[in-house]
């Protein structure tokens, strides 16, 4: 889950101990959404934050084509895309 700790130490129970910009949590079962595939015979266990990037991602991409197309529009082109 986390690749580097600063300044941490484990302790012989297995408990993280020490100054770390990281927090650890185990994933709670509010933190997991299920989402079937595109052809509805699998259900895909995702986390909520791997969903919401998802969504952001594909926002940002869709942001982009809508600005691309108003500029073409806004400068008279009709070529877009």
């Amino acid at each position: 889950m986390v690749s580097s700790i600063s300044s941490a130490n484990v302790t012989a129970s297995g408990q993280v101990r020490g100054a770390s910009p990281f927090q650890f949590k185990h994933p709670m079962t509010d933190d997991l959404i299920e989402i079937e595939d595109e052809n509805g015979e699998l259900l895909i266990i995702l986390t909520k934050t791997a969903v919401l990037e998802d969504q952001l991602k594909k926002a940002n991409e869709n942001l982009a084509e809508l600005k691309q197309v108003r500029s073409a529009v806004f400068h008279g082109k009709n070529d877009v895309m």
